[in-house]
């Protein structure tokens, strides 16, 4: 699955907790030109052997600011996953938005220009018959020119999923809020996927990331943290 082409169906990964299961690092077919491809390819190629380098690295797993993240849902806390269940049995269905408002930020979330709000957006879930999650999807121009995928959710539930080594996970203040950041392996984020996670007292604001640079990825969310503060 390409990363962009994921939009649409990450806010329900968000509440399920399964948004780190979107990984892919197909291009799309004008993604770039001729010229730029080889060069392209070369450095995803070092990407995937660094990658490789890290499998034998710990995964992270455990809980950071009230947010459980674990490589996979079997990996997470009982409770956790008790949580997904229940969820996933209840069913989940497109609801309007204003059905969501609870979810949705204290204030008016700005973002640069160069991220395009995309069509359908924003849209929202409920599950198990509850508002579950409100969700804003953009694109941008990440790495090499190629386009980068941003989603933003607010959900209900506090875990997710990230099978990365622990050396790439942190916590970190961003625009005044304590956040998770789970950054690329390299810096400019060329076919990767990362994420920021923020608590809330209905679960988490999470933002994921498709071919989007570290510092791109903290611009979203010193915006994210402006508009939920």
């Amino acid at each position: 699955m390409t990363p962009w082409r994921a939009i649409g169906v990450l806010l329900l990964a968000a509440v399920l907790g399964t948004a780190g299961y979107f990984v892919g690092r197909e291009l799309v077919d004008d993604g770039g030109t001729e010229a730029q491809q080889p060069s392209i390819n070369s450095q995803l190629d070092a990407v995937k052997t660094q990658e490789a380098r890290e499998k034998g690295e710990p995964r992270f797993n455990g809980r950071l600011i009230g947010i459980d993240i674990a490589p996979s849902l079997e990996q997470l806390p009982q409770e956790a996953r008790q949580e997904q269940q229940r969820i996933t049995e209840g069913g989940c269905k497109a609801i309007l938005v204003e059905e969501a408002s609870s979810l949705d930020f204290r204030r008016p979330l700005v973002m640069a220009d160069e991220f395009v709000l995309t069509e359908g957006s924003p849209h929202a879930t409920a599950c198990a018959g509850t508002p579950s999650g409100l969700g804003w999807d953009f694109t941008t121009e990440g790495a090499q020119g190629i386009p980068a995928a941003v989603s933003i959710a607010r959900v209900t539930t506090k875990f997710t999923t990230a099978d990365v080594p622990a050396s790439q996970v942190s916590t970190q203040v961003i625009g005044g809020r304590e956040g998770i950041v789970i950054k690329p392996t390299t810096a400019d984020g060329l076919g990767q996927t990362s994420q920021v996670l923020f608590p809330e007292s209905f679960g988490k604001t999470l933002i994921y990331a498709s071919n989007l640079s570290e510092d791109q990825l903290l611009q979203v969310a010193e915006a994210v943290a402006e508009a939920s503060r």
